[in-house]
């Protein structure tokens, strides 16, 4: 039995991940849907760019620029009150 595999994903299927999570978080007004959204998308813009990515560092990548874009908003936010 082999052990647990992830395979990397190809750049249009974060895109229309983060588009969903972008959508679904502004439809709703959840900011950490929308920011898991965006994380997507720059991960997508990424995978794009770079082409051979292994599927732990797409995972790292998105994990990464969603909580970027989760501070970014946060201060966004702030700076607007």
């Amino acid at each position: 039995m082999d052990g647990f595999a992830l395979a990397p994903l190809p750049a249009w299927e974060w895109a229309v991940f983060g588009v969903v999570l972008v959508a679904l978080g502004s439809w709703r007004d959840l900011g950490l849907v929308r920011a898991l959204g965006m994380g997507g998308l720059f991960t997508a813009l990424t995978v794009l760019v770079l082409a051979e990515t292994l599927a732990l560092e797409q995972l790292a990548l998105w994990l990464g620029f969603s909580a970027l874009s989760w501070i970014g908003g946060r201060r966004f936010r702030r700076a607007e009150a």
